[in-house]
């Protein structure tokens, strides 16, 4: 439709969507001088978050006014961005009496975000492909001790899952609504705090759940595949480069994998060979990276 219009039609269409490569495509179609596009980021928001959060505070039974600007305070730096979670807990606080109930809305999953997240997952099902690697990004952006950037997460990959995903970000984009993002920072991670939370659940019945003891274990392995492989190896006699250029030539999953894999390790089950077969293998001498490790006072 947009694509018919007269260019001397004077008509201005606003348009707002999360972004994915589809709309991405439709939108260069039309030729980049008849569209303005403008990316909204979670700080974008806050702001604007903020002046909701302050306006329907005043509803909200509190004892002063110093307990609503705590209220407020928290209500923002749980909401990351999210409207519609700041909007729902908002509504559930608005029927709250007791600080044990506030801080229990604040706390849980919004009753009405739950179905939310299984259409999310339902529509997941339903897709014709790329489940497996659905299931390997939600698996370590849940897990992983810190948002990774694409860079990371590719190499992370490759080892978990055995393949090459050289458009990472797109393909994030089309598999992911209400889960994972990208933000302007290139890092992945999860949209809300109780995105994770839901795909933790005990009681959560889908293909894409994630369990936390086998989640650890799958990093762990793979941190530690990492460490006792043939790129941390240091280079051989006669062959000394600078460590800058040693350095940029590992993975950037490295950093990573050299300060993560102890705390994976520690919450991945006891009784996974393959894990302890990769500690042995660390420990033991055969791993590259040890060769580096000295004691003090020794």
């Amino acid at each position: 439709m947009l694509a018919k219009l007269d260019q001397s039609t004077p008509l201005r269409v606003l348009i707002t969507s999360r972004e994915t490569p589809k709309l991405a495509n439709h939108f260069s179609s039309l030729g980049t001088h008849r569209f303005q596009h403008e990316k909204i980021s979670t700080a974008d928001t806050l702001p604007d978050i903020k002046l909701l959060v302050e306006a329907k505070a005043k509803s909200i039974t509190l004892k002063d006014d110093k307990d609503r600007a705590t209220l407020v305070e928290k209500i923002l730096a749980k909401s990351e961005g999210s409207f519609l979670w700041t909007v729902l807990v908002i509504s559930e606080l608005s029927n709250s009496y007791g600080e044990q109930e506030m801080s229990k809305a604040l706390e849980e999953i919004p009753k009405d975000m739950e179905p939310l997240y299984h259409r999310t997952l339902e529509l997941m099902t339903q897709a014709p492909g790329g489940k497996r690697l659905a299931k390997a990004i939600l698996t370590w952006t849940t897990c992983a001790t810190r948002p990774m950037t694409m860079k990371e997460l590719e190499g992370a990959l490759t080892l978990d899952i055995k393949d090459n995903f050289p458009k990472l970000e797109e393909c994030i984009q089309v598999l992911f609504g209400h889960f994972v993002n990208v933000d302007k920072f290139g890092k992945a991670q999860m949209v809300h705090g109780t995105a994770r939370e839901f795909l933790l659940s005990d009681d959560l019945e889908s293909e894409f759940a994630v369990n936390k003891t086998e989640a650890h274990k799958r990093l762990a392995r793979a941190c530690l595949t990492y460490l006792t492989g043939e790129e941390m190896r240091p280079p051989r006699t006669g062959r000394r480069g600078s460590a800058l250029d040693i350095a940029g030539k590992r993975a950037k999953f490295s950093i990573y994998a050299c300060s993560a894999f102890s705390y994976h390790l520690a919450r991945a089950s006891p009784f996974a060979n393959d894990v302890l077969f990769l500690v042995d293998k660390f420990f033991e001498g055969k791993c590259p990276v040890m060769d580096r490790i000295r004691c003090p006072n020794t």
